[in-house]
Formats: structure tokens, sequence, C-alpha cells
């Protein structure tokens, strides 16, 4: 966990702490001068702090804790609901709320230089330093009370953006994808470098005035690409200006692309932790396959949808595409539905999917066959998932008043596992030239005109080259 320490905060406590004769609620009941007083020296977990309180109610403590809640009250201070730092399974999470006078929170104001609004700290991690003690409550009996007498730390992030942080890096580690430092690879010559900035603010400023003498001395050519990164486009704006990157990388061969933006509240990094986001940043150029038809060459990316639920018309399970993109061509749309295939096949054939077929799966081979041109005879030997993908793509688009739909192919299996599959389909429906790294088509279905795509990609760009739109390693490690 990323933390903000407070300066001048030390992890020793007094040895002692001075005696309180009486309860602090200003009851007159007196406590023993000579009790001794709890002090832990180092963070515990809430849990383990409640389970000492049986023994010792008294004491001072840091705990780890996360801030579930905080209440201003209607006196002086607020009110924080502590939880766990690293919630485990149990029916009763921990508890424990905790009273932050404002004479406490002017002491932390200080000690971190900088305005201090204990609301901020609700969905955060923090280390916090307790005083507890008995309070006697007229006619209820006594109970423990917990007072903030300091702040230790500070995670630099909500739990939340760091739970979808960790969420996106576990998806990208289920498909395989190396990412991070150790996937870089210097090239020998620098030459095409990106950068994606806010055209607001002092980010672009400060990268153009180190990389600015490189470009003056010819090392570096920059292309500077605009995105906003705060407010509802910001996602939006950020994969247009990935694609536009994607395509300069296929005509220059970029050696890096910048993502550049400055400071500002944690919630505003949103953006940037998006799925979506990873999925692009981390995209080969399936551009280049569709640069292969003037119609769709330079299509923008207008918006993208990831795990699309697609009907079909019939009222059954609905199609699921791995990534449903509407581009932006001149002066019109397309839908492109993409299918992300490893060594995987495309399902069962229609013939055996009809095997103790319903009434309602004879409806939707008859439904889908209609929309692709074909007899139901005809579909038997093709598999059943590419019937269905297409056919999704081409109800997109007619739902977003699009005159082309694309069928891609995401393939990461240097065997082209499928294509055999994929070639029979697409001669099936007329687009006999389909193939890997290649885009066929159109071929007319419902007045929407169909390309058919297939992109050869590799989880990792390190020691690979494009040749021919595929990442290769051909050559790349061939002796001189």
């Amino acid at each position: 966990m990323r933390q903000h320490k407070i300066p001048g905060w030390s992890a020793a406590l007094p040895a002692a702490l001075p005696t309180c004769p009486f309860i602090e609620d200003g009851g007159s009941q007196p406590l023993a001068r000579d009790r001794p007083v709890a002090i832990t020296a180092t963070a515990i977990p809430l849990q383990h702090l409640l389970a000492s309180l049986r023994q010792q109610v008294r004491g001072d403590h840091i705990v780890h804790a996360s801030i579930l809640s905080v209440e201003a009250t209607t006196r002086d201070g607020f009110v924080l609901l502590l939880g766990e730092a690293e919630p485990a399974s149990r029916s009763e999470p921990p508890r424990l709320e905790a009273h932050l006078s404002e004479d406490q929170r002017a002491v932390i104001e200080a000690e971190l230089g900088r305005p201090f609004d204990p609301l901020l700290l609700t969905n955060r991690k923090v280390e916090v330093r307790l005083r507890t003690s008995l309070k006697q409550r007229f006619g209820r009996g006594a109970t423990i009370q917990a007072k903030v007498i300091g702040l230790c730390a500070i995670s630099k992030f909500p739990i939340e953006l760091e739970i979808q942080r960790e969420e996106v890096l576990r998806w990208l580690r289920a498909d395989g994808v190396r990412f991070g430092p150790a996937t870089w690879r210097e090239p020998e010559e620098l030459q095409h470098v990106a950068v994606i900035a806010s055209e607001h603010g002092d980010a672009l400023r400060d990268v153009d005035h180190v990389l600015k003498p490189l470009e003056a001395s010819g090392l570096l050519l920059i292309h500077r690409l605009k995105a906003s990164f705060e407010g509802p486009s910001a996602e939006r704006s950020l994969l247009t200006a990935i694609a536009e990157a994607e395509a300069l990388h296929a005509e220059h061969g970029l050696s890096a692309t910048l993502i550049v933006r400055g400071g500002g509240p944690a919630s505003s990094f949103s953006p940037l932790n998006a799925w979506a986001t990873a999925a692009a940043a981390r995209r080969l150029p399936i551009q280049y396959v569709l640069n292969q038809y003037p119609r769709l060459a330079g299509a923008e990316l207008v918006d993208a949808f990831l795990e699309r639920w697609i009907e079909l018309g019939d009222g059954l399970k609905p199609s699921q595409a791995d990534v449903l993109a509407v581009l932006g061509l001149p002066g019109e749309l397309a839908v492109m539905a993409v299918e992300g295939k490893v060594d995987e096949a495309f399902g069962p054939r229609v013939s055996e999917w009809l095997v103790g077929g319903s009434k309602g799966k004879i409806a939707r081979l008859n439904r889908l066959s209609m929309t692709l041109g074909l007899s139901t005879e005809a579909t038997n030997p093709l598999r059943y998932q590419l019937l269905h993908r297409t056919a999704s793509a081409i109800y997109e688009a007619k739902r977003y008043r699009a005159r082309v739909a694309v069928m891609m192919v995401h393939s990461f299996d240097p065997g082209d596992a499928g294509l055999g599959d994929f070639r029979a389909f697409a001669t099936a429906i007329g687009l006999p030239t389909a193939n890997a790294t290649r885009l066929a088509g159109p071929v007319q279905c419902e007045g929407v005109d169909l390309f058919l795509g297939w992109a050869a990609d590799r989880p990792s760009s390190e020691g690979f080259s494009i040749v021919d739109g595929r990442k290769s390693d051909s050559g790349f490690f061939d002796e001189d």
C-alpha cells in the first residue's frame, strides 16, 4: 500500500502517560493511579486491538485500519468508523468508532503542512493512533471509547481505486499479457515518439521542456496527441488518442508512447485505471487490417464496450462479443465485433450444436442463416460461434443505423488456431479471399456491408517485429 507518511511522526511512544484519576466523561468513579497504561509501539490490525481490549481497556495504540465513514458531529469534531485494512472472511467484521476532536484535527493539519479535511479519509487505509478508555454511560453501563490522538500514515489512493487497479491487473494476467518495465526494450535509434497529454495544465509543458532539446537535435520526432483526462468523456478521449498512436505505430514504428498527466485528486486517475484503456494501450494494430480497404482506412474509435451482450432477436441467450467497437468513417459509422482467441476452437459445429435441439434452436438457426444468406443445410459443417458472432455485428450495425459491419478475429496464436474454420465460414458466405492478417469483403447482409478480418497478434511485443501485419520473430533473432 502506498502511503503518505506524516512528517515528524515517530513510532516511539513515551514510556508512560499521565495517569487520569477520573473517567473522561466527568464521572466521579476514581481509577487506580498505579494501574499500568498499555502502549502499542507498532501498528496492529484493528481486530487485534479489539481482542486486546478484553484484557486491557485503557491505553494508546497505533492501529492499521480502513476508514469506512466519517461524520461531522453536532459538537466539536468528527466520528470515524474504522474497519479492517485487509478484509477477511467473517460473518461479523470488526468495527470501532473513534472521535477526532477539532483540536486534534488542527494538530494533524499542522503536521501535514496543508489543509486537512477528515471527510477525505473515507475509503482510505490509515495508520491511526488511538487512545482507548472506559466510558460510563448513565443507566446503560460502561462502554469502550476511542479517541484519535494522531495520524501516522494515509494511503495515497482511495480503496476503490486500488481495487479497480488490481482488478485490471488481474484481467491482464489472466490474458497472459506481460507488462511493466521488464517488457520494455530499448531500440538502438530513437526516432518517432507519441506523447498523449492534456492541452491544459503543466504536464505537456514539463515533458516538452525535457524532450524538445532531443527533438531539436534530430534524435526524436515527437507526435503530440491531445486527450482529456478528466470528466465523463475522459475514457473515450484516451481510447481515441491511443487509437491515433496505433495508426502512427503502423506508419512509423513508434519507439515509445508516453501517456502524461499532471497532479490532481486521486479520483481523477480512474480513466487511466479503466480496463478499456489498459486493453487499448496493449493492442496490436487491428487498424492494419482495416486499412486494407479504402472505406475503412483511418477508422477512428468512437466508442467501445467490453464483453458486450447482443440480442439476436429471438429472446434466447444473447451473443457476447469480447469487444464491440463503434468506428467513425468519413461520413458514416461502422460497427465491429471483436472475437479474441488464443488456441481454442470456435465452439461446436452447427450439426453438433443442433443435437437434441429445441424449437428455439431451430428457429435461431433459421434466422441466422437467413441473415447471412445461407441455407440451413449449408451451415451444418460450420462453427456455430462464427455464425452468431457475425450476425450480432450485423444486428448492432442496424441498431446504430450504420451501413458497415466488421467481424474481426483477434488471434494471439502464432499457429493461427481456428483459421481453417474461419476461412470455411467466410467462403460459405461469399468471401473466399479471407485469410490471416487480411480483410475480406464486403458482402451484403440485410442491407449492411459485411467484412471479415483476422488480426495476428502475440501476448507481448517484446522480441517481435511486425511483418506483413503479423507479429513475428522471423529474422529478429537471425545471426548476421
